[in-house]
């Protein structure tokens, strides 16, 4: 039997996200503003002229025999059929299934059975309360035989029950430790259990009674599973097979650092583990490997394979790829952001996939047939579709709805270079003319049409569905091998987003994708008039959260959300006109976002992830809710009414879409409004506005004022930003240890005194300064012969006005500044104050 949730921490996602510039469809990862204009380059600004009419890609019809060897094996898609949780449920460790493949177990706070077809628990076996001392079950086992079951705790207690009566067979504790996992051996004989050590115990599944214990030669273990019996897979910083019973080595099964991903076939003939950004599926009985999964993992992954051994479900924590094994790729990827996925696994006989989080919430997926034969129906509808000449972005469950590149038949022998939903790339020894004729059969069959109109790029292929378009490229790569780019463009046409007009502009080069055009006008007033266009379209501008915040005098990067579509419009000097501005618009697709009422006009945000939002709204509590209630259901999103509830001038708003979670706190703000808060809002624009003045003398520890820094007394290039609160001083032709010993002596002349330990090296050096409570920090790094060296801290303040004076910055960096909330309201009195700075003088 597979044994998933060993208490295991969750790890970092490593899957690859598509990014091919301007087109790209990927997650949210525009760049800070103006930390690196995005202007375009020569080629992408000068007007393109055409030579001659472009041509259409010819494609030939494939053969009988290419679709027979391209067509791969069908698949129906799971759909959500079920949510089981208990409001006395608080959260979730571990999974596992029945052998009846009717019930399953989630374990954490709890020991819980369900049935599939109840909405209410069968069983409870364990129900820990404040008296337990914060004691948790870490880890679960099931026999293989489906009679009993083990359980591990956060104190070293291991409790076995019985299945057929539900009574409690054996309860004694282990050790000291909490039971990290446990494992149960094939011929449920034998159970192995770790703790936060490199000890494995092994002990008789009757009576608990030790039989072994012995260290392996990893550190870091954190998963076992018997490949066999007496063969124990033991993952931590290497993965190795070793010998229950003379707790010797057999076999070093993977050199990857960290990779914990373990699992055994349901007829024990495959066993898989984790290597480096891989999973390797051996033969158990030949004792090799026999196939490996290269992409889109990082060998980490929590695993089962289904009960005919023909797919395999892989979850990273926070989404959900399911395999064919004989093909070796992702059938289906089931996105999710919120809370971690702790456990996931196929019921014997019904194969409905179960996944539980650590929330307490456990849904079950499986196909509508599936469904059908336990009276499940699916519980999303399909999401209806924009018009085809809509002139808005359509929405994440939109987009995905009409293609998944993830998912979408690929070329046999290609080798993927990156995988997204709306971008894929890879290499593949065919000839151009194969591979063309190979995405319009699939793409046709699909419902995509190849356009009337060719496409500006002559290597490329244009498809259009309901008002959305994918574009294919393929061109030679040498050695007789292809690259293949294929990119869903979405359904917006940015031709149709207004443009600049407060002064007269220049075309630069348009496309459904790529807009560019030149002004003459100031950057202040550039800035102010798109804000207010695209809010006036239906567009939100947005500051990013959790990301750094600078920016160059001479250029800014603004980003603007609708319906989960990121608009970034970049303006920054060209060489060939320095008087003037080049602007450009391009589109980015966000993993995770939320709507935002029409009126906040500026917001804070973030879906790169998970979504993470800071708004405010003119709707009061009760209108907010009714929002979001209506346009999250138009789009798919199920009300969680467990996770909903009111208090005094609070709402938490719970919703389900897939197997994801969102939670929305909308709070009454005292002048009628309604903040919107999504996620963790430390360090929002919204929290900096809250936070009130110290009265004069409240605080005499103020720091080192930037422009008193003994640096700016000696003449080196100094930089000074004020919004990421950084010095930089570049010493020119200096050692790092002789640039860290002249400041470590100025400093010191002001009582500020370095901590012992730091970084000495001359490729990088870090050392700490303090001064009572307060802390100065120097980061120093060679560059061209110089030493370039960083100061930053809560040491230093920045109150007094730079020997700059005041700059013209852009209106998210002035909101920092004088620590204002997002929004559009100050609009007005922010370009005021810029248009003071660039004012000219008296007798200038």
């Amino acid at each position: 039997m597979m044994v998933i949730g060993c208490g295991s921490a969750v790890q970092d996602d490593k899957t690859p996200t598509a990014q091919t510039g301007v087109s790209a469809v990927a997650d949210d990862t525009p760049k800070s503003p103006s930390t690196e204009v995005n202007s375009p380059t020569k080629a992408e600004v000068e007007p393109r002229k055409e030579v001659e009419p472009r041509k259409k890609v010819n494609v030939v019809p494939p053969t009988a025999e290419q679709i027979e060897r391209w067509t791969p094996a069908p698949f129906e898609r799971v759909q959500l059929l079920a949510i089981r949780e208990w409001e006395k449920t608080s959260f979730t460790r571990c999974l596992a299934p029945i052998a009846d493949g009717q019930h399953f177990i989630v374990a954490g706070s709890r020991v819980v059975l369900w049935s599939v077809t109840k909405e209410e628990p069968e069983h409870v076996f364990l129900e820990l309360t404040p008296a337990d001392q914060e004691r948790v079950i870490l880890s679960m086992a099931v026999s293989p035989d489906g009679k009993w079951f083990a359980v591990g705790d956060s104190k070293g207690m291991a409790r076995i029950w019985s299945l057929d009566d539900r009574k409690e067979i054996v309860a004694k504790k282990l050790g000291s430790n909490g039971i990290q996992c446990l494992a149960i051996s094939p011929d449920g004989e034998e159970i192995a259990a770790i703790s936060y050590d490199k000890e494995v115990t092994t002990w008789s599944a009757a009576a608990l009674e030790r039989q072994n214990k012995f260290s392996v030669n990893t550190s870091g273990v954190e998963r076992i599973e018997y490949a066999a019996s007496k063969r124990l897979a033991v993952a931590g910083e290497s993965t190795s097979l070793w010998n229950t019973d003379t707790g010797k080595i057999v076999q070093e099964l993977s050199p990857g650092r960290y990779n914990f991903a373990l699992g055994r076939s349901p007829d024990a003939t495959r066993f898989l583990f984790g290597s480096k950004e891989s999973l390797r599926i051996w033969n158990i009985a030949e004792s090799k490997q026999e196939a490996e999964i290269t992409q889109s993992v990082s060998g980490s992954e929590l695993l089962a394979f289904s009960p005919d051994g023909k797919f395999l479900a892989t979850t990273n924590g926070r989404s959900i790829q399911l395999w064919n094994l004989a093909e070796r790729r992702a059938v289906q990827v089931i996105d999710s952001f919120g809370w971690p996925i702790v456990g996931v696994n196929w019921l014997p006989k019904t194969n409905l996939l179960v996944v539980a989080s650590d929330i307490g919430c456990t849904r079950i997926w499986g196909t509508a047939s599936q469904g059908e034969s336990l009276g499940l129906k699916p519980l999303h509808a399909v999401v209806a579709m924009p018009p085809a000449d809509s002139t808005a972005p359509a929405t994440p469950a939109q987009t995905e709805q009409v293609i998944d590149l993830r998912t979408f038949p690929r070329l046999p022998g290609s080798k993927p270079s990156s995988v997204g939903k709306g971008d894929f790339h890879c290499e593949a020894s065919v000839t151009t003319s194969e591979a063309n004729s190979f995405y319009r059969y699939f793409l046709e069959k699909d419902g995509w049409i190849a356009a009337e109109t060719p496409s500006a790029n002559p290597a490329a292929t244009e498809y259009l569905k309901n008002g959305f378009m994918v574009s294919v490229q393929c061109f030679d790569a040498g050695d007789g091998k292809i690259n293949v780019m294929v990119n869903h463009a979405g359904n917006y046409d940015l031709r149709r987003t207004p443009k600049f007009d407060a002064a007269p502009t220049e075309t630069v080069y348009e496309a459904a994708n790529t807009v560019a055009y030149r002004t003459k006008s100031e950057l202040v007033r550039i800035e102010t008039a798109l804000l207010r266009k695209l809010h006036a379209a239906g567009w939100t501008g947005y500051s990013r959260l959790n990301s750094s915040h600078g920016e160059q005098p001479d250029a800014r990067d603004l980003n603007f959300l609708r319906n989960g579509t990121t608009l970034r419009v970049s303006m920054g000097k060209f060489p060939a006109d320095p008087s003037g501005y080049t602007i450009q618009y391009s589109l980015f697709f966000n993993n995770a976002s939320v709507p935002i009422p029409p009126d906040s006009g500026f917001a804070e945000f973030d879906g790169s992830t998970k979504p993470l939002l800071v708004a405010t709204t003119k709707l009061t509590l009760d209108q907010a809710r009714e929002f979001y209630d209506k346009e999250l259901t138009s789009q798919g999103w199920l009300i969680r009414e467990l996770g909903r509830t009111s208090k005094d001038d609070n709402s938490w708003l719970s919703y389900v879409g897939g197997q994801s979670d969102l939670t929305i706190r909308l709070t009454k703000l005292p002048d009628g409004r309604t903040l919107i808060r999504v996620g963790d809002s430390v360090g929002s624009l919204w929290e900096a506005s809250q936070k009130k003045e110290e009265p004069a003398g409240a605080n005499a520890a103020v720091g080192l004022e930037a422009v008193d820094f003994p640096v700016l007394k000696v003449p080196h290039s100094v930089k000074l930003d004020a919004i990421e609160k950084t010095i930089e001083v570049t010493v020119e032709k200096s050692t790092l240890a002789a640039a860290a010993e002249q400041f470590t002596k100025a400093l010191g002349m002001l009582d500020w005194k370095p901590e012992e330990g730091g970084i000495r090296d001359e490729d990088y050096t870090l050392l700490r300064f303090r001064k009572g409570k307060q802390e100065i920090s120097l980061r120093a790094r060679p560059k061209a012969g110089n030493a370039v060296v960083q100061f930053e801290g809560d040491g230093l303040a920045w109150t007094k006005e730079l020997p700059t004076g005041k700059q013209v910055v852009s209106y998210e960096t002035w909101l920092r500044q004088n620590k204002l909330p997002a929004g559009l309201d100050v609009l007005d009195r922010y370009e005021a104050e810029m248009r003071a700075i660039n004012a000219p003088r008296a007798g200038q």
